[in-house]
Formats: structure tokens, sequence, C-alpha cells
């Protein structure tokens, strides 16, 4: 019985050693494949970011929504225009923004329903509260843009 046990002890060592090294190997294999996945979603999210914040900006620059006279003076910000477009961009790219855009985004309609409700913006406060908001957005843009782009 001892015998029987002593031939087959080598072959035990043999495949528990193996079976170590091949678990460890195998370990080892995932942690790299997991940091990889990580950098390409890293990567992707980056890549994402830059497609929306640049159709942001360029709606921007083909089609300013803030207008204003030669002394600076706010004159409209052209709501329809944000809603139908960079408006939903941001919606439909929430996921990518930092808290402190979305908190923007949502003051801007928070003012937006606040000015539709009293219908008159009668010192200009509201308005500027808006277009505040919005440029404060654009910069944050633009300052993210230019952080990924380095």
């Amino acid at each position: 019985m001892y015998e029987s046990f002593l031939t087959s002890l080598p072959a035990l060592i043999g495949v528990f050693i193996g079976g170590t090294i091949t678990f460890i190997t195998q370990t080892m294999s995932d942690k790299r494949n997991e940091k990889l996945q990580e950098k390409e979603r890293i990567e992707n999210v980056r890549i994402r970011k830059l497609r929306v914040f640049g159709e942001i900006i360029r709606n921007e620059s083909n089609s300013p929504l803030i207008y204003s006279d030669r002394q600076g003076a706010i004159l409209e910000f052209d709501w329809k225009l944000y809603s139908d477009n960079n408006r939903n961009i941001l919606y439909d790219n929430i996921e990518l923004l930092n808290n402190e855009i979305i908190e923007l985004i949502l003051d801007m309609d928070f003012n937006y329903a606040k000015l539709n409700f009293l219908e008159e913006d009668e010192f200009g406060f509201i308005t500027k509260s808006i277009y505040d908001d919005y440029s404060i957005i654009l910069n944050m843009i633009k300052e993210e843009m230019n952080q990924i782009i380095k």
C-alpha cells in the first residue's frame, strides 16, 4: 500500500506544482488583460469626450448662442438654438461630463423655466445667469479639451 502511494507521490507533486504554475501564470495574464482593457476604456472615453466637445465648440463657432451689442451688454441668448443643438449633445453624453458642468446645465434649465414662468426678465438677471452659466460651460469644455490633448 505504501509502495503504490510512494510511486504516485512524484506524479501528485508534479500535478500540484504544474497546477500552481499554471494558476500563477493565468492570474498574471488576467491582470495584464484587465490593465489593457482599462487603458482602452479610458482612451475610448477620451476620444468620445474630444468628439463631443469638438462638436459643441464647432456649433458655437458656426452659430453663436449669445448675442451682444458693441459695449458687451447681453441682448439675447438663443435658447431655441441651444436646445436644438448643444443641449441635446450635452444631455446625450452626460456621463462624460464632470459634476460642475452638469450642475451648470441644470441651473440653465431651471433659470429658463423660471424665465418662462415669469414671462419677463425685467432687469435681465435671469438671462445674464443663463449667459454666465453657458459661458462657464464653454470655458470648462475648452479647458478640459486642452488637458485631454496634452
